[in-house]
């Protein structure tokens, strides 16, 4: 039988939410310090994910994409809630350094076609694409961060796990396609990479946008910033208001809603870079070179998303 860790302190569980009978807590002391926040995933039912995926189905996951565009994965195993921290703590040792200085170490170009689409100079990426064949591999970081590597690497196996299971279930469920996750395929146009990400200044703005992929993972930022659109009210929300530290975020792209016949709709959202400016980790399998789609549009009204998923239509796919 798994033994599931408290939310709240990690130590053992012995009992659970009488509400939603999945989240775990060791004691009435450690529930109360989580039930404000807590009890706000009972009026927005998210879907909360046991690392060993034993409650994760088809058709929550739809579900959930339908009503609010996103799913949030809690994690309750020790071993991922510190894998978190450490990524946490990696990453921002490492936006440490001035601009200038990560660049020259790492080899970074003063702007790439994303960074400069985003935010320009007011951006910095750390870009690890270990499967693209046709990117180019960062040189090791640890020059500037001792451990960086392994721990970058761990985190990016541990989300292409998460990446891949939700899209074997949902393509259980619309058998349009059978891909697995961050392998290459179709001659190298499905690609994966980690992306770390650090708005240097506050107040910027990544305008209304869906992604071009699969799913896309996130680590809950250091300042709220992540804003997504209703698909049933056309209201924007912020997931990570109902975040906690040891949480994930997972938004779908236009790679998805196009194998899925659109069941599965692409997330709209924005990035508002706040005070303190922002941090971010995520993983993304996405096509072509960028994780970003199209700006501005609704994808299914953009003549060049058809074209789009004429190039990429869905086919079967062996490894």
């Amino acid at each position: 039988m798994t033994q599931y860790s408290c939310a709240v302190c990690g130590g053992p569980a012995s009992s659970v939410c009488s509400q939603c009978k999945k989240m775990p807590y060791c004691s009435v002391i450690c529930q109360k310090k989580d039930w404000l926040s807590h009890k706000n995933s009972h009026k927005i039912p998210n879907l909360l994910i046991y690392p060993d995926h034993a409650k994760w189905t088809p058709d929550e996951i739809i579900k959930s994409f339908k009503e609010h565009g996103y799913i949030i994965i809690k994690l309750l195993n020790k071993e991922n809630q510190h894998l978190l921290r450490e990524i946490d703590k990696a990453r921002a040792k490492l936006f440490e350094y001035p601009v200038e200085t990560v660049r020259k170490e790492l080899h970074l170009p003063d702007t790439t076609e994303d960074a400069c689409y985003i935010a320009g100079s007011n951006l910095q990426m750390v870009d690890i694409r270990p499967y693209d064949k046709m990117t180019k591999i960062l040189p090791d970081p640890s020059v500037l961060v001792p451990g960086f590597k392994d721990i970058f690497f761990q985190c990016l196996n541990f989300f292409s796990e998460i990446c891949i299971k939700l899209t074997e279930l949902v393509f259980d469920k619309v058998p349009t396609v059978k891909i697995f996750g961050c392998s290459i395929a179709n001659g190298g146009d499905f690609l994966s990479f980690c992306r770390m990400l650090n708005y240097v200044k506050a107040g910027e703005l990544f305008p209304p946008h869906v992604d071009n992929g699969f799913f896309t993972v996130s680590t809950k930022s250091t300042s709220t910033g992540l804003a997504v659109k209703n698909p049933l009210t056309g209201e924007y929300v912020y997931p990570e208001m109902l975040m906690t530290e040891n949480d994930l975020v997972v938004i779908a792209g236009q790679i998805m809603e196009g194998y899925t016949k659109g069941i599965i709709k692409a997330t709209r959202h924005a990035v508002f870079v706040q005070t303190p400016p922002r941090q971010t980790t995520l993983f993304s399998i996405h096509v072509g070179g960028s994780v970003f789609g199209m700006m501005g549009t609704e994808p299914d009204e953009d003549e060049k998303f058809e074209m789009f998923m004429r190039k990429y239509e869905p086919k079967q796919v062996d490894f």
